[in-house]
């Protein structure tokens, strides 16, 4: 990170509450004295050390315990204990081993005995959760055998990609890159994700070689894309495992190729994705803000993740993070029309494909102009080609995804990928409409 030229000033109330979300996250995982030499060296914000306490108190975040809190602690052990259940706390978001608690009351020279007999009417502090442990599903290989090791594993990357300058921070409008990559670097995420939904596509078709074919040429990319560490790279990987996991579930090849992650039961997989990428929006949130184009990347990759097991809320999510960009941004600024698109994949998901046509109307009628809206364009006429291939309207759905085909082919090279996975759908639909002969005419 490049140090701040700004002279150090005192904090205002203003700059308190901008950088909020940021000095919160930093006093999750460094002491205090580490906080305060990082903002002000790299955002010219001067405070005291009481200062800073008084807002950690104020904001509830100070990681001293309270004495009614361990006193609450102990009382609810006891009580889940006594009906048999285990017990994992937290205080103000930050976990808590129940020794810990054991180890506070000694210093107090008051034994758990003690702290039950003191009878007391006073309800949990709201500051005191308490949750049933999850046995984790994970079982190999050993190192990875706790999914909380993997989600801070997770975070540490996405934070200390940032703050050593491998990751470079762009205008809210433009996505994150890496320092590392070439130029052609984004092309070999885009042709891994490309050739593995064509993969898919073979072989929904039964074309096994083809399928086969598609997979050794993402495999090429691979090594290239990984050195690179582009801020996407992740994001790639877990799009493309889910898919593969939940759409061909983990007998079929393509799931024994994912490794131990083939082990999930999909439900877990499901699970561990939705937490990882939550554990990553709340780092890039605080690092670039919630409009930020990587940010709004990611978000939408969990919301499409979130509709695999509750479509409502994800709907609703979707719908809430398009009205509050729309009061923001330029109605053809291209987040909306990404954000419209999630929604729109939603509402398909949910089978509500009349408000799905209409969502993909508007990312047509939306789309940024010139070359910056072919990719939009192309997915809002694919889905509104599946939308009328679902109402039996041939003729209107093979029109729509020709001109998404040819969309795609206009729009250059980066997108020739997603053009040939589109055209092994049309060869898949011509199938279903008993034109064989035509399906085999696409290749």
């Amino acid at each position: 990170m490049v140090p701040s030229t700004q002279a150090p000033s005192w904090a205002t109330k203003e700059a308190w509450e901008r950088y909020r979300p940021l000095i919160a996250q930093l006093y999750a995982d460094n002491k205090l004295k580490e906080v305060m030499r990082v903002m002000e060296r790299d955002h010219g914000f001067k405070a005291t050390t009481k200062m800073y306490k008084n807002h950690f108190t104020m904001w509830g975040i100070d990681k001293n315990h309270k004495e009614n809190e361990m006193r609450a602690v102990v009382r609810q052990n006891h009580l889940r204990h006594q009906q048999g259940k285990s017990s994992r706390f937290e205080i103000r978001g930050r976990p808590v081993e129940f020794a810990d608690v054991v180890r506070y009351w000694k210093r107090k020279g008051v034994s758990v005995e003690e702290v039950l007999a003191r009878r007391t009417t006073s309800l949990t502090p709201e500051a005191v959760m308490c949750f049933t442990p999850v046995v984790s599903p994970l079982s190999t290989p050993r190192e990875l055998a706790d999914p909380e090791r993997i989600l801070i594993s997770i975070r540490d990357y996405f934070r200390g990609s940032f703050d050593s300058g491998t990751w470079v921070k762009t205008e809210p409008l433009f996505s994150c890159y890496s320092r590392k990559a070439a130029i052609a670097s984004a092309n070999h995420l885009n042709e891994i994700q490309d050739q593995l939904y064509l993969a898919n596509n073979f072989f929904n078709l039964k074309r096994f070689s083809a399928a086969v074919e598609a997979i050794n040429v993402a495999h090429s990319h691979i090594k290239a894309a990984l050195q690179a560490e582009e801020p996407d790279t992740l994001l790639c990987i877990f799009y493309s495992i889910s898919e593969c996991l939940l759409v061909l579930g983990p007998e079929h090849p393509l799931g024994i190729v994912c490794g131990f992650l083939a082990s999930l039961e999909t439900i877990y997989w499901a699970e561990l994705m939705l937490k990882a990428f939550e554990s990553i929006n709340v780092c890039l949130e605080a690092v670039l803000g919630p409009t930020h184009k990587t940010t709004l990347d990611y978000s939408r990759y969990r919301t499409r993740m979130a509709a695999r097991t509750n479509v409502n809320q994800a709907k609703m999510k979707a719908k809430q993070a398009l009205q509050t960009l729309e009061t923001q941004l330029d109605p053809y600024d291209g987040r909306l029309a990404y954000l419209r698109l999630t929604l729109a994949e939603v509402l398909i998901i949910e089978q509500n494909y009349l408000e799905a046509e209409q969502v993909a109307q508007e990312m047509l009628s939306y789309a940024p102009p010139g070359k910056a809206g072919f990719g939009i364009r192309a997915r809002g006429l694919y889905l509104l080609a599946f939308v009328h291939k679902i109402y039996g309207e041939t003729f209107e759905a093979e029109l729509k995804l020709r001109e998404s085909i040819d969309t795609y082919l206009a729009s250059g090279p980066v997108y020739y990928g997603l053009a040939r996975a589109y055209l092994v759908t049309y060869a898949e639909w011509l199938t279903e409409w008993g034109c064989p002969d035509e399906a085999d005419r696409v290749f």
